[in-house]
């Protein structure tokens, strides 16, 4: 496999990712922000995705300067459209990072200095507070919030099997 297929594989894998988070953002009920979800430390679902959001930037900001960043001290909760600007641009600032980082055989800190561990920690971590917020959100299951992205999201569009590994038909 060419070295720009692979490239645009970890890339894309990093797309669908976030835009699975920005679907939950659009999706939650308004008063679903407000629940807070058991086993959270008291963050609640808004608080949740800024927290997602700042491990994000914190890291970006460790890989290009090697300092952990400091607190912005803001303790206003967010809202759906300032946590969809964050995540959109965030994401974004991901993607660019690993793609230079690839491209000309960049290093991150930690990590091994591998930056597609660095997107495998990221992506790990943003999902398992998802899976805190999906039944958390007023009136969500987790398994209807997962068809639901499947739909929106068919796997088959990214080469991938569905859940369980089975091929989708189509």
């Amino acid at each position: 496999m060419p070295d720009t297929q692979l490239l645009d594989q970890i890339l894309n894998t990093w797309r669908v990712h976030n835009r699975i988070n920005l679907y939950l953002l659009e999706k939650i009920p308004k008063s679903g922000f407000e629940a807070v979800p058991y086993g959270s430390r008291g963050r609640n679902v808004a608080e949740q995705f800024r927290h997602m959001h700042r491990v994000r930037v914190g890291w970006l900001h460790y890989h290009t300067t090697g300092k952990r960043p400091k607190s912005d001290g803001e303790k206003k909760i967010p809202n759906r459209k300032q946590l969809l600007a964050a995540f959109k641009k965030s994401g974004q600032e991901v993607e660019n990072f690993l793609k230079q980082a690839l491209e000309e055989n960049g290093k991150t800190k930690m990590f091994g200095g591998q930056a597609v561990r660095w997107m495998g920690y990221l992506i790990s971590h943003e999902s398992h507070h998802r899976g805190s917020i999906m039944p958390t959100a007023a009136g969500w299951r987790s398994n209807r919030t997962a068809c639901a992205c499947r739909k929106k999201f068919p796997f088959k569009d990214y080469g991938a099997g569905g859940y369980s590994g089975r091929q989708n038909k189509a």
